[in-house]
């Protein structure tokens, strides 16, 4: 009797998982499927949004056209367009989508290989798991469908950063983790808050060294097609940027009268009418993290609750729609990973698979519920945003928490 009254808990956890991953499975499908019929075959508005937008920005900037003062859209820095220039740069868009597609296939299965890693999954059912969220989560479609920079550079990021974080260093190590680090910042809204990590964490110099002359040597090539200098394109560059969030923020960002950003400080400020801060409040809390993490950089934990940290403020410290809302797996990942310690007290386990749940639940949520009928758009907007505070304020306990068991090393991956 005794037994059977252990084995059935097993049965229904087995169940459970096993409906979870079908269940996942099924929306995956039809989301991806879905979002990459819009990628490659949608031909109206919706049809692969920003890979259209980026196309037209590379295709005027390597015709040295002045693309901030005449391209709306134009929102990226110089060194994007030309870290660009090898996916979009050719005569017709048809190929771009095809080719665009193909690496966005590539990098879907880079993120998940390297989230895999991150969350130190061993078994197959933890792999389905792991891949099934990604593809199942409400932004990793739009993301897609829209051709965004999300995927690619969330790829790069996760394996840049298991490169460099690697205990046994070498300089083949350090030159590919920190080129994958150059291509993140490619999209410097998402990645900029992660280079706080490669500045202190590894605790050498060659990678910040690699990273600050890789992408300068980048920018100043990418200006040469240009009128004008390193500086003045890239203040052009941040007064477009600075401009059109605040724009957006301010409530223009929008489907008709609805602003679509959410869960950022730009969006809170725009709000009170505040957007005239924005830039100031995304330094102040860029430093707030990089502060945070110097003053931490001495002290033995797994970096990787450093990794979910910086995720949720890359998420919160400047203008985001939902495709970018794909950070929130890193401290996913993160949580999953603490799990794994022999040291972590039952308690704290039993939350974090609890938060784990609960995180997950919001990412299986159709995102058109942001546009639903208040007040279902502001359950959904504020749940989202309370779960990834709440995600980092865990993550922030358990650095203040940490005790490494002994022996054992820094860079735990």
């Amino acid at each position: 009797m005794t037994e059977s009254v252990k084995v059935m808990p097993a049965l229904n956890s087995l169940k459970i998982k096993a409906s979870l991953i079908v269940t996942m499975a099924i929306i995956a499908t039809i989301r991806l499927t879905y979002e990459f019929n819009r990628l490659l075959w949608q031909t109206d508005e919706n049809g692969a949004i920003d890979l259209k937008q980026r196309y037209e920005e590379v295709t005027a900037w390597f015709s040295s056209q002045l693309i901030y003062s005449e391209i709306f859209t134009a929102v990226y820095p110089p060194a994007s367009y030309l870290m660009l220039r090898p996916f979009l740069d050719y005569k017709s868009f048809t190929y771009v989508r095809f080719f665009w597609a193909m690496t966005t296939v590539f990098a879907l299965a880079g993120l998940v290989i390297g989230l895999i890693q991150a969350a130190q999954a061993k078994r197959p059912a933890e792999y389905a798991l792991i891949a099934l969220t990604v593809g199942a989560a409400y932004s990793t479609g739009p993301a897609v469908g829209n051709g965004q920079l999300t995927v690619h550079v969330l790829a790069a990021l996760t394996i840049g950063l298991l490169l460099l974080f690697k205990k046994h260093q070498t300089l083949y190590l350090d030159l590919a983790g920190s080129s994958l680090i150059i291509f993140a910042l490619i999209k410097p809204t998402l990645a900029a808050p992660f280079v706080w990590l490669i500045v202190f964490i590894p605790q050498r110099i060659w990678p910040i060294a690699l990273v600050v002359v890789g992408y300068a040597a980048i920018a100043l090539l990418a200006c040469i097609p240009q009128t004008g200098n390193v500086l003045t394109l890239y203040a052009d560059w941040l007064h477009r940027g600075v401009g059109g969030t605040t724009w957006s923020s301010a409530g223009g960002g929008g489907v008709g009268l609805v602003d679509i950003g959410y869960g950022n400080l730009h969006n809170y400020l725009g709000a009170l009418g505040l957007s005239h801060l924005n830039m100031a409040a995304s330094l102040g809390l860029l430093c707030l993290l990089g502060g945070w993490i110097y003053c931490h950089r001495h002290q033995q934990f797994d970096p990787w609750l450093a990794v979910g940290i910086a995720a949720i403020v890359a998420r919160l410290w400047t203008y985001h729609l939902v495709y970018d809302d794909m950070l929130i797996l890193l401290p996913m990942a993160a949580v999953y990973r603490l799990q794994k310690y022999p040291h972590l007290e039952p308690s704290d386990r039993a939350f974090s698979q609890t938060l784990l749940a609960i995180t997950l639940f919001f990412n299986l949520l159709p995102a058109s519920l942001r546009f639903a009928a208040s007040p279902l758009d502001i359950v959904f907007q504020v749940g989202v945003t309370l779960n990834w505070l709440t995600l980092m304020g865990w993550l922030l306990v358990q650095v203040h928490r940490w005790k490494l068991p002994q022996p054992a090393p820094l860079n735990l991956t």
